[in-house]
């Protein structure tokens, strides 16, 4: 029997030996996408005009990964009984939702190369109920000019540039609020997130103004605007949103959430993404990366972090809040290449203790930069100022400056 097939099977049986529900996720790896009626040569049936725009842009040409996979292979899936939900054009597999028996089966397709366990029980079914909040209007003095004078976005806006025209992808664990909260409503009555293509992939419901605060700070932190109250990093840019991050456990589902929104965003034309998000150990210990899998070319979300920058897209993520414990270093995908990781420096400029130091294991320096990550000014669900710390702040400071350099030098490459 092949050993990745027998280790499959072992994890079934033992999560059956817990009492965990016998359905559960898994993403199936095709071999090939043999008969696609896609070609690299007519790449705007799969991709955004703007997508393709920003690759030839930069000289990066369209590949055989980016075809969609062969929908006859996840047709033939389903006819075996599993749920099939979020395809991955780069990694060549389908997130399926099934009971554990079905695995044998679908492992034995002849166009299967393997199934990975990626997390327990049903959870792509519609989610929970969102809460709804209520918005709570304060007037104060500006409370954002320290964070903003520096990294010099104070000034970059002086010279008229605020992300107007850039796209700024976020992925997080929700949005909470987001749609309700004052200081973010210019976005809404300008049309600036672009609802048709933000997607909630932890359970499939559609609705991202859910979940969790995390996602609706970092969000504030470049995009909320209310005069003389809160000013964003790139509050004039276009949005979409993304809940990668599932708030209930932690297991490498995760990290395939986070690919198939680098996928999404990609194909809509995104040019700058923040994730401040950061991985490596999860509720199963098997799951867990050692220190020497933060090496650039390890982890499953470093490598889809690396093939969106391949694209041209600027990727800025949060080093990790590891530094005061015994994990101490970046967290994946901080690690990966072309990734720009951010630091948290207090408003002395001095790293804060809890963030994460480097270098990456097989010797760069990362943390890349760094940013106001101690007390940093944030706008909460129910539109109300507040503060947070950590490197998640710090990174979406980063991804206003480098939307903004970019909408003044459009020439550059990411």
């Amino acid at each position: 029997m092949e050993w990745n097939r027998y280790k499959l099977l072992v994890a079934t049986l033992l999560l059956a030996s817990t009492g965990w529900a016998q359905v559960n996720r898994y993403v199936v790896f095709f071999k090939d996408k043999n008969g696609t009626p896609f070609s690299v040569d007519a790449p705007t049936e799969f991709l955004s005009i703007r997508a393709i725009e920003r690759r030839v842009e930069q000289g990066i040409s369209v590949l055989p990964e980016d075809l969609p996979v062969n929908e006859n292979y996840v047709e033939g899936v389903e006819a075996l009984g599993a749920k099939t939900f979020f395809k991955t054009k780069w990694m060549n597999g389908v997130l399926v939702q099934c009971d554990a028996s079905l695995i044998a089966e679908i492992q034995d397709l002849p166009y299967v190369e393997r199934v990975e366990f990626v997390a327990p029980n049903e959870r792509l079914t519609g989610g929970r109920r969102r809460t709804e909040m209520k918005t709570k209007e304060l007037k104060t003095a500006s409370s954002t000019q320290a964070q903003l004078q520096m990294i010099g976005l104070d000034e970059m806006h002086a010279s008229g540039n605020k992300g107007e025209d850039i796209i700024i992808a976020i992925f997080d664990g929700g949005f909470q609020g987001v749609n309700t909260g004052a200081p973010f409503q210019h976005i809404f009555n300008e049309n600036r997130i672009d609802l048709e293509v933000s997607k909630d992939f932890v359970t499939n419901s559609g609705d991202v103004f859910q979940f969790d605060e995390h996602g609706t700070e970092v969000f504030s932190v470049i995009a909320a605007y209310q005069d003389g109250f809160f000013t964003g990093g790139s509050y004039e840019a276009n949005y979409q949103l993304y809940v990668t991050e599932d708030v209930v456990g932690e297991y490498r589902i995760e990290e395939y959430n986070w690919l198939f929104a680098a996928e999404r965003a990609d194909s809509a034309g995104v040019e700058v993404v923040n994730s401040s998000l950061g991985y490596y150990d999860f509720d199963q210990s098997s799951m867990d990366y050692p220190k020497t899998a933060m090496d650039g070319n390890t982890t499953v979300v470093t490598k889809a972090a690396q093939m969106l920058a391949d694209r041209g897209v600027i990727v800025v993520c949060s080093a990790g809040n590891e530094g005061g414990i015994s994990w101490q270093i970046i967290t994946a995908p901080a690690d990966a290449r072309d990734v720009l990781a951010v630091g948290n420096v207090n408003s002395a400029g001095v790293r804060a203790g809890s963030s994460s130091t480097g270098p990456a294991s097989d010797g760069r320096i990362k943390p890349d930069v760094a940013a106001l990550g101690v007390n940093t000014s944030v706008i909460k669900p129910n539109g109300a100022l507040g503060t947070a710390s950590g490197t998640s702040l710090a990174a979406p400071l980063i991804t206003s400056l480098a939307a903004g350099v970019w909408q003044r030098y459009p020439e550059l490459s990411n």
